[in-house]
Protein backbone atom coordinates (compact mmCIF):
# COMPACT_ATOMS: atom_id res chain seq x y z
CA UNK A 1 0.00 0.00 0.00
CA UNK A 2 1.28 3.88 -0.81
CA UNK A 3 2.50 5.71 2.20
CA UNK A 4 -0.14 8.44 1.63
CA UNK A 5 -3.15 5.45 1.43
CA UNK A 6 -1.94 3.80 4.55
CA UNK A 7 -1.61 7.17 6.34
CA UNK A 8 -5.29 7.99 5.35
CA UNK A 9 -6.21 4.58 6.30
CA UNK A 10 -5.03 5.38 9.75
CA UNK A 11 -6.42 9.01 9.97
CA UNK A 12 -10.05 7.64 8.71
CA UNK A 13 -9.80 5.20 11.65
CA UNK A 14 -8.52 7.69 14.05
CA UNK A 15 -11.61 9.98 12.99
CA UNK A 16 -14.20 6.97 13.11
CA UNK A 17 -13.43 5.98 16.59
CA UNK A 18 -13.27 9.70 18.00
CA UNK A 19 -16.44 10.58 16.11
CA UNK A 20 -18.38 7.68 15.53
CA UNK A 21 -19.58 7.36 19.26
CA UNK A 22 -20.60 11.26 19.71
CA UNK A 23 -22.80 11.09 16.01
CA UNK A 24 -24.87 8.22 17.34
CA UNK A 25 -25.41 9.47 20.39
CA UNK A 26 -26.36 13.22 19.06
CA UNK A 27 -28.05 12.03 16.23
CA UNK A 28 -30.51 8.92 14.96
CA UNK A 29 -27.99 7.38 12.16
CA UNK A 30 -29.08 3.85 10.91
CA UNK A 31 -27.37 1.72 8.10
CA UNK A 32 -27.73 -1.28 6.98
CA UNK A 33 -25.74 -3.93 5.03
CA UNK A 34 -22.01 -2.89 3.61
CA UNK A 35 -20.05 -3.04 0.05
CA UNK A 36 -18.75 -6.50 -1.23
CA UNK A 37 -15.71 -6.99 0.22
CA UNK A 38 -13.15 -7.33 -1.31
CA UNK A 39 -13.98 -5.32 -4.62
CA UNK A 40 -12.68 -3.02 -7.60
CA UNK A 41 -13.58 0.04 -8.53
CA UNK A 42 -16.62 1.20 -6.86
CA UNK A 43 -18.67 4.41 -7.62
CA UNK A 44 -20.87 4.88 -4.33
CA UNK A 45 -24.12 7.43 -5.27
CA UNK A 46 -25.70 9.42 -2.85
CA UNK A 47 -28.86 11.94 -2.34
CA UNK A 48 -27.59 14.80 -0.25
CA UNK A 49 -29.90 15.65 2.30
CA UNK A 50 -27.50 17.00 5.19
CA UNK A 51 -24.68 18.29 6.62
CA UNK A 52 -23.17 14.68 8.04
CA UNK A 53 -24.14 12.69 4.98
CA UNK A 54 -20.91 13.00 3.95
CA UNK A 55 -18.96 12.07 7.23
CA UNK A 56 -21.67 9.62 8.73
CA UNK A 57 -21.61 7.77 5.35
CA UNK A 58 -18.03 7.68 4.47
CA UNK A 59 -16.98 6.33 8.21
CA UNK A 60 -20.41 3.57 7.54
CA UNK A 61 -18.32 2.83 4.61
CA UNK A 62 -14.97 2.41 5.85
CA UNK A 63 -16.06 0.53 9.08
CA UNK A 64 -17.21 -2.06 6.58
CA UNK A 65 -14.21 -2.54 4.83
CA UNK A 66 -11.88 -3.91 3.88
CA UNK A 67 -10.03 -1.68 6.43
CA UNK A 68 -7.14 -1.89 4.53
CA UNK A 69 -8.34 0.57 1.93
CA UNK A 70 -9.71 3.80 2.42
CA UNK A 71 -12.79 5.41 1.37
CA UNK A 72 -12.94 8.48 -0.70
CA UNK A 73 -15.47 11.54 -1.30
CA UNK A 74 -15.98 13.92 -3.52
CA UNK A 75 -16.89 17.69 -1.74
CA UNK A 76 -17.12 20.90 -2.77
CA UNK A 77 -13.80 23.11 -3.26
CA UNK A 78 -15.39 25.87 -0.80
CA UNK A 79 -14.25 23.21 1.85
CA UNK A 80 -10.69 23.82 0.81
CA UNK A 81 -10.61 27.58 1.32
CA UNK A 82 -9.14 28.92 4.34
CA UNK A 83 -11.64 30.54 6.44
CA UNK A 84 -14.15 27.29 6.31
CA UNK A 85 -13.13 26.28 9.51
CA UNK A 86 -13.86 29.12 11.33
CA UNK A 87 -17.83 29.66 9.70
CA UNK A 88 -18.32 25.58 10.86
CA UNK A 89 -16.66 26.18 14.59
CA UNK A 90 -18.44 29.48 15.57
CA UNK A 91 -16.88 29.58 19.29
CA UNK A 92 -13.66 29.37 17.57
CA UNK A 93 -13.87 31.35 14.64
CA UNK A 94 -11.71 34.13 15.35
CA UNK A 95 -8.65 31.31 15.47
CA UNK A 96 -9.66 29.20 12.66
CA UNK A 97 -11.13 31.57 10.39
CA UNK A 98 -7.32 31.93 9.03
CA UNK A 99 -6.57 28.09 8.99
CA UNK A 100 -5.79 26.47 5.37
CA UNK A 101 -7.37 22.85 6.39
CA UNK A 102 -7.32 21.82 2.94
CA UNK A 103 -4.62 18.89 3.77
CA UNK A 104 -6.20 17.58 6.21
CA UNK A 105 -9.37 17.26 4.59
CA UNK A 106 -6.99 15.17 1.79
CA UNK A 107 -5.58 13.49 3.63
CA UNK A 108 -9.04 12.04 5.40
CA UNK A 109 -9.83 11.02 1.78
CA UNK A 110 -11.70 13.87 1.05
CA UNK A 111 -11.33 15.25 -3.06
CA UNK A 112 -12.15 18.49 -3.79
CA UNK A 113 -14.75 18.89 -7.04
CA UNK A 114 -15.79 22.69 -8.28
CA UNK A 115 -20.02 22.92 -7.88
CA UNK A 116 -20.60 26.37 -7.32
CA UNK A 117 -19.62 27.70 -11.34
CA UNK A 118 -22.18 30.63 -11.34
CA UNK A 119 -22.22 31.79 -7.96
CA UNK A 120 -20.10 31.76 -4.77
CA UNK A 121 -20.14 33.48 -1.59
CA UNK A 122 -18.45 36.41 -1.61
CA UNK A 123 -15.70 35.50 0.53
CA UNK A 124 -14.53 32.74 -2.18
CA UNK A 125 -14.81 35.25 -4.99
CA UNK A 126 -12.99 38.06 -2.68
CA UNK A 127 -9.94 35.40 -1.46
CA UNK A 128 -9.28 33.84 -5.15
CA UNK A 129 -8.42 37.86 -6.63
CA UNK A 130 -6.70 38.40 -3.30
CA UNK A 131 -4.18 35.33 -4.20
CA UNK A 132 -3.65 36.55 -7.48
CA UNK A 133 -3.48 40.20 -7.11
CA UNK A 134 -2.95 40.94 -3.92
CA UNK A 135 -4.83 43.48 -1.15
CA UNK A 136 -6.84 45.45 -3.38
CA UNK A 137 -9.85 48.10 -3.01
CA UNK A 138 -13.18 46.13 -3.07
CA UNK A 139 -14.34 48.76 -5.13
CA UNK A 140 -12.00 46.79 -7.90
CA UNK A 141 -12.66 43.68 -7.36
CA UNK A 142 -16.56 43.92 -7.05
CA UNK A 143 -19.79 45.69 -9.10
CA UNK A 144 -21.26 48.94 -7.31
CA UNK A 145 -23.59 47.40 -5.39
CA UNK A 146 -23.10 44.38 -5.42
CA UNK A 147 -21.82 44.38 -1.46
CA UNK A 148 -24.62 46.16 0.21
CA UNK A 149 -26.37 43.38 1.86
CA UNK A 150 -22.70 43.15 3.77
CA UNK A 151 -23.12 47.10 4.70
CA UNK A 152 -22.56 50.66 3.80
CA UNK A 153 -19.28 52.17 2.03
CA UNK A 154 -17.63 48.38 2.00
CA UNK A 155 -16.33 49.57 -1.64
CA UNK A 156 -13.26 51.87 -0.13
CA UNK A 157 -11.82 48.61 2.38
CA UNK A 158 -9.24 46.34 1.19
CA UNK A 159 -10.04 42.59 0.05
CA UNK A 160 -8.38 41.84 3.53
CA UNK A 161 -11.16 43.72 5.28
CA UNK A 162 -13.56 40.41 4.97
CA UNK A 163 -11.07 37.96 6.44
CA UNK A 164 -11.96 39.61 9.82
CA UNK A 165 -14.17 40.82 12.46
CA UNK A 166 -18.13 40.57 12.07
CA UNK A 167 -17.92 41.01 8.13
CA UNK A 168 -16.14 37.74 7.96
CA UNK A 169 -19.23 35.16 8.97
CA UNK A 170 -21.87 37.52 6.27
CA UNK A 171 -18.88 37.60 3.82
CA UNK A 172 -18.72 33.58 4.09
CA UNK A 173 -22.05 33.08 3.88
CA UNK A 174 -23.63 35.66 1.40
CA UNK A 175 -23.58 34.34 -2.18
CA UNK A 176 -23.84 36.52 -5.39
CA UNK A 177 -23.45 36.12 -8.92
CA UNK A 178 -20.26 35.28 -11.16
CA UNK A 179 -21.01 38.65 -12.90
CA UNK A 180 -20.67 40.51 -9.92
CA UNK A 181 -16.48 40.49 -10.19
CA UNK A 182 -15.64 42.98 -12.29
CA UNK A 183 -13.06 42.14 -15.33
CA UNK A 184 -10.37 41.06 -15.84
CA UNK A 185 -11.14 39.10 -12.81
CA UNK A 186 -14.30 37.76 -14.08
CA UNK A 187 -12.64 36.07 -16.61
CA UNK A 188 -9.94 34.97 -15.19
CA UNK A 189 -12.00 33.19 -12.39
CA UNK A 190 -13.19 31.77 -15.73
CA UNK A 191 -10.41 30.25 -17.13
CA UNK A 192 -9.55 29.06 -13.45
CA UNK A 193 -12.62 27.00 -12.83
CA UNK A 194 -12.41 25.54 -16.72
CA UNK A 195 -8.86 24.10 -15.40
CA UNK A 196 -10.27 23.31 -11.95
CA UNK A 197 -13.03 20.91 -13.00
CA UNK A 198 -10.78 19.57 -15.51
CA UNK A 199 -8.17 18.61 -13.07
CA UNK A 200 -10.75 17.94 -10.11
CA UNK A 201 -12.15 15.26 -12.44
CA UNK A 202 -8.92 13.73 -13.95
CA UNK A 203 -8.26 13.07 -9.81
CA UNK A 204 -11.54 10.98 -9.09
CA UNK A 205 -11.33 9.05 -11.73
CA UNK A 206 -7.77 8.22 -11.24
CA UNK A 207 -8.61 7.32 -7.77
CA UNK A 208 -11.64 4.92 -9.60
CA UNK A 209 -9.18 3.62 -12.17
CA UNK A 210 -6.84 2.28 -9.19
CA UNK A 211 -9.93 0.20 -7.94
CA UNK A 212 -10.55 2.88 -5.33
CA UNK A 213 -14.25 3.56 -3.78
CA UNK A 214 -15.62 6.81 -4.26
CA UNK A 215 -18.99 8.57 -2.66
CA UNK A 216 -20.09 10.94 -5.02
CA UNK A 217 -23.44 13.31 -4.93
CA UNK A 218 -23.93 13.79 -7.89
CA UNK A 219 -26.60 16.03 -8.03
CA UNK A 220 -23.99 18.88 -6.67
CA UNK A 221 -26.55 20.56 -4.33
CA UNK A 222 -28.60 19.81 -1.10
CA UNK A 223 -32.30 18.24 -2.05
CA UNK A 224 -34.94 20.74 -1.62
CA UNK A 225 -37.54 17.77 -1.30
CA UNK A 226 -35.72 15.05 -0.30
CA UNK A 227 -36.38 13.44 -3.73
CA UNK A 228 -33.17 12.71 -5.83
CA UNK A 229 -32.64 16.47 -8.56
CA UNK A 230 -30.83 16.73 -12.16
CA UNK A 231 -27.26 14.47 -12.00
CA UNK A 232 -24.27 16.80 -13.30
CA UNK A 233 -22.17 15.55 -15.42
CA UNK A 234 -19.43 14.52 -13.31
CA UNK A 235 -21.21 11.63 -13.07
CA UNK A 236 -21.10 10.32 -16.80
CA UNK A 237 -17.65 11.14 -16.78
CA UNK A 238 -16.76 8.81 -13.66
Amino acid sequence: MPDSARRGVCLQAFASAVIWPYYHSAYRIRGWGRLPVPRGATLVIVNHQHDLDSTSTIMHLSLGGPLDSPAYATTGRRLFEPGFLGLQVFWAEPLLRRIDASKLFRALGMQPLENQIRSRRIHAFARAVYDLHGDMPLSSVFRAGSLDELGPDLERQPISFLFGGAIFRRAMKTEVRLKAVNEPYRSEMLAEMRDEVEHDLAGVAALLERGGTLYLTPEGVYTKTGRVGRFRAALARL
